[in-house]
């Protein structure tokens, strides 16, 4: 498979909003280059739009202050379970800055707690 647009390579492997397919036909403006040394995956969750969304809102939009606590509503959800993990490796519970409390239903803390067994792991809470 070849490319006329510039920007791509024989063997490039893009994202861009027409789904999951083998081939497409696009002037490349609305695409972005894969990193190939990463999952595809990647780039659906936390280097696409559920990352960009967590981390705009949490150091963008949010900017937590200290003694402020961040509260993740749907903690188990694509956006709110990166949100807790940008908050966690900013380091800013230990720094002092804020706390972090996630909450998502109780059934969903049940299958993580029987699954996911680590005294590193942060708390949750939740509601039926």
């Amino acid at each position: 498979m070849e490319s006329r647009n510039p920007r791509f390579s024989s063997g490039d492997v893009v994202a861009g909003y027409d789904g999951w397919q083998q081939h497409a036909v696009s002037n490349g403006s609305d695409l972005r280059k894969l990193d190939p040394s990463l999952p595809m995956s990647a780039s659906l969750s936390v280097l696409g739009m559920p990352g960009m969304t967590a981390y705009v809102g949490l150091l963008d939009i949010g900017r937590p202050q200290p003694g402020e606590t961040v509260v993740v509503s749907a903690a188990s959800g694509a956006v709110g379970s990166i949100v807790g993990q940008l908050a966690r490796d900013q380091g800013l519970p230990r720094r002092g800055r804020c706390r972090i409390a996630g909450q998502m239903p109780l059934r969903r803390q049940r299958a993580l707690a029987s699954t996911r067994a680590s005294t590193t792991s942060p708390k949750i809470s939740g509601h039926r």
